[in-house]
């Protein structure tokens, strides 16, 4: 009875303990649960200690006698399969859509029902949720569904790997394993070295091991018996280190590692530098600092967002990895520190080789404004700060759109007569000047800049910058949802409008 996993209505854990408590005539179960706020203490009762927690204050005591078997208790795969498949299923019919009264025929039911109840050609299955804990004997499995590739057994009641191997052994097709939400005994070397998990997963490709309290121990262990694994899922494990050793080696297929919401920081990250993974997923972990030491060879994808970046020479660092093209970085604090609307910007003008940054694609267009915007940021910031080395893209971009101008009063000053930007707008041979906001949208620039040129027809808005006798600098400026500040527009100025 102890270590058998329970379920309690929606609540799963692990019975630690089954018999008396104190005085009390009545059985008990001790139960340490999945999660910790479901439990009121640490298997102690009055003094007296019956059963321990991994978590502080996870367990509690649950009466046997409201504990009934047949709804609480492990079940075995094809039990669970064929209850699902060959129950009871939807059938066609009319159906009225909550209170709207709107009556809709449903079809397709019996075509349905007709394909999941032949259990030999179904490939994707699905019990999470269903109480899955045992195998059946040796050869049923194969014998009833041998076709499945991909299997889901999250939050099922799962307690060793013995039990996934008896299960999957039987399953050769299989590609994607989901086991979210299981509560293993520890993997031991001795079970790894056994024959018990050999040849197990031949063509497993993806694996899900979120919130199951695994170590990267026991993960390496596995990694053996993984020889296709290509996708790899362990978020939140409440991870925080890795192994002693300044490198992390094996899983030569692997490209995808997921290690959102543990406690990593970047040190340990470090360590896996020299595995061929190409998408990495570290977002909700330690991640303050990052420093390139080399590696990250094949790594085409981060996601860093929600960690706690808080300085820009940590995105920098991103510049140096070699094929790193795809970033996520929402909601880090050094992002606090700029306007929302010129996060994009900036990191398009940092990040010299991303092409997708935060989901936003960067095209050729997208590219050069920001890099011209973060140009003349820096320009801002080197008449006010002059460090050089808060920005070490300035010299490249120099090199590429020319020396910008020092940037004007306005740009760091917050008085209302400095925030006024004199412009010239220039249709034909019309020129008209005009002070206006930085803080004004395009949108309502160019309806005024038409108006004052007496301009019926639709016009584009192009910045013209003369670098020097042979060079011009033109920035089309069609962004309507933008302000005037977003350009790093100058007094003095002249502004083209052109007919579209």
């Amino acid at each position: 009875m102890v270590n058998r996993r329970i379920q309690i209505g929606n609540d799963v854990g692990t019975v630690r303990y089954y018999g008396f408590v104190g005085s009390s005539k009545f059985k008990w179960f001790g139960i340490e649960w999945d999660d910790p706020s479901r439990g009121k203490h640490s298997g102690d009762h009055q003094g007296t200690q019956y059963f321990t927690t991994q978590v502080p204050n996870a367990g509690s005591f649950v009466k046997a006698e409201k504990v009934i078997p047949q709804e609480c208790f492990p079940r075995t795969f094809l039990q669970v399969l064929r209850e699902k498949y060959l129950g009871e299923q939807p059938a066609d019919s009319i159906v009225i859509l909550g209170s709207t009264g709107i009556e809709v025929e449903t079809v397709g039911w019996e075509k349905v029902a007709r394909k999941v109840s032949k259990l030999s050609n179904l490939q994707e299955v699905g019990l999470a949720g269903m109480r899955v804990g045992y195998g059946d004997p040796i050869g049923q499995i194969s014998i009833t569904c041998p076709a499945i590739v991909d299997l889901d057994l999250s939050r099922s009641l799962l307690s060793t790997w013995t039990t996934v191997a008896e299960i999957c052994r039987e399953l050769p097709m299989l590609a994607s394993l989901r086991l979210a939400h299981n509560r293993f005994a520890p993997l031991s070397d001795d079970l790894a070295t056994s024959s018990t998990l050999d040849g197990v997963f031949p063509n497993l490709r993806a694996l899900t091991l979120n919130n199951t309290n695994m170590t990267w121990s026991e993960i390496h262990l596995l990694q053996k018996f993984l020889p296709k694994l290509e996708e790899l899922h362990l978020a939140s494990n409440n991870l925080s280190c890795f192994p002693p050793s300044e490198a992390i080696s094996g899983f030569e297929s692997l490209k995808l590692l997921n290690l959102e919401r543990n406690s990593l920081p970047w040190s340990e990250v470090q360590k896996l530098s020299h595995l061929p993974i190409q998408t990495l997923v570290l977002s909700h972990n330690d991640i303050s600092q990052l420093q390139y030491f080399g590696g990250w060879l094949a790594l085409k994808a981060l996601n860093i967002s929600d960690c706690h970046l808080n300085d820009w020479e940590s995105v920098h660092q991103l510049n140096s990895m070699p094929q790193l093209a795809e970033i996520r970085l929402n909601r880090n604090p050094i992002l606090s520190t700029v306007a929302q609307d010129d996060v994009y910007a900036i990191l398009v003008g940092r990040l010299s080789k991303a092409t997708v940054i935060n989901g936003s694609a960067v095209s050729p267009k997208a590219r050069k404004d920001g890099e011209l915007f973060y140009l003349n940021m820096c320009a801002k910031d080197l008449a006010t700060t002059g460090e050089l080395s808060l920005h070490p893209r300035y010299q490249e971009l120099c090199d590429i759109y020319g020396v910008p101008s020092v940037a004007p009063a306005a740009a760091v000053s917050n008085l209302l007569k400095d925030r006024l930007l004199s412009l010239t707008f220039v249709y034909g041979s019309q020129r008209v000047e005009k002070r206006l906001p930085i803080t004004m949208s395009l949108r309502a620039v160019k309806a005024l800049a038409a108006r004052l040129c007496r301009v019926r027809n639709q016009v584009r808005l192009v910045l013209r910058r003369v670098i020097d006798e042979t060079q011009v600098q033109e920035l089309e400026m069609d962004d309507e949802l933008r302000d005037l500040g977003f350009y790093g527009l100058e007094g003095g100025e002249e502004v083209y409008l052109e007919s579209v």
